[in-house]
């Protein structure tokens, strides 16, 4: 269990440093954004986002999918 919390751990880590880098913000920053963002959304939109992250984490339990470095670059040259 403890593995779990600290991938869990590092997983938000990495996407705290990841929107931080890509919006060119440190970190207190973006906190303050994303909680001003989440102090203004209604009770059914964040009911709304929480049901569908848990459908996302339902659907991607049973199957986990490594991509390589290439198919990643290629992936994102198509967009």
């Amino acid at each position: 269990m403890e593995d779990n919390n600290t991938d869990a751990q590092l997983h938000a880590r990495l996407h705290w440093a990841f929107f931080s880098s890509v919006m060119g913000k440190d970190f207190p920053e973006l906190l303050a954004e994303f909680v001003t963002w989440c102090d203004n959304l209604s009770k059914e939109d964040m009911d709304s986002i929480f049901s569908a992250g848990e459908e996302d984490m339902e659907d991607t339990q049973d199957e986990t999918v490594t991509y390589t470095e290439d198919e990643i670059w290629q992936s994102l040259s198509v967009n």
